[in-house]
């Protein structure tokens, strides 16, 4: 299986850098060695799934709504809509949403649901804070947070996702050692592989500070099957070095 390089924006750009982003991304991708796709913010999807047209980048939403269909939900987009726009993938759970927004399991779950229903894959994010870390609470947290998984096994696609994103690692230059990220990706398979239906198949990401500098490393150790890169992922001559180190021999 090829791995998977996702970048994820966050709350960066504009139209036009999303239209040279893709503009530069096109010659970058050629013969690439791995899976790609782009997390742009919400309002620029549908002008990202039209510029990208027959492009092999899938396109990746930030976010969903936990609510289902339509309704007076003001300031909400829905995952049929995210779907409408050309969207594959949706990150779910991220640390800055559980942070800033105050998302709990429940509240993934019914992401989760929502996603699933509108034909969407969800890209469950889980990890752990820097207290966690140093208590050696960190496997205990990332169990707890897999609940939501778990909660709605039933609905899941064939395919499932999980990204491990260490909060101390998000944004902060610093990056989880190859033991510490060997430790958690080989915990999470073995409880994925518990709590998933029989038809159902765990994929592994790892983010958390990744750049071109860490990403073979990162890549070659065993269950990290792609990275999920943040403001690394803003140039599409980093991504670009990153995707070459998902292909480079191990």
């Amino acid at each position: 299986m090829k791995k998977f390089v996702i970048g994820n924006w966050k709350m960066n750009g504009d139209a036009l850098e999303v239209h040279e982003y893709v503009h530069d991304l096109k010659n970058a991708l050629e013969g690439m060695p791995c899976s790609v796709g782009v997390a742009v913010p919400s309002l620029y999807l549908p002008q990202l799934t039209a510029l990208l047209g027959r492009i092999p980048v899938s396109v990746v939403a930030q976010d969903v709504s936990q609510f289902k269909g339509s309704g007076a939900y003001t300031g909400e987009i829905s995952a049929a809509m995210l779907r409408d726009a050309g969207c594959d993938y949706v990150l779910i759970g991220h640390s800055e949403r559980r942070q800033y927004f105050d998302e709990d399991e429940m509240v993934l779950q019914q992401k989760i649901l929502c996603a699933c229903d509108a034909g969407l894959t969800p890209i469950y994010c889980v990890g752990e804070n820097l207290e966690q870390r140093l208590q050696c609470h960190y496997l205990q947290v990332l169990d707890k947070q897999l609940e939501a998984l778990e909660a709605v096994r039933g609905h899941l696609p064939d395919t499932v996702w999980v990204a491990y994103e260490p909060v101390w690692a998000i944004g902060t230059g610093k990056v989880a050692d190859a033991g510490q990220i060997a430790e958690v990706h080989a915990f999470l398979a073995a409880r994925l592989a518990e709590i998933l239906p029989g038809r159902c198949h765990a994929h592994l990401l790892y983010g958390g500070s990744v750049k071109a500098a860490n990403a073979r490393e990162i890549l070659a150790l065993p269950g990290v099957d792609g990275v999920l890169v943040g403001s690394a992922s803003l140039t599409v001559a980093e991504l670009s070095r990153i995707i070459a180190e998902a292909g480079a021999p191990v």
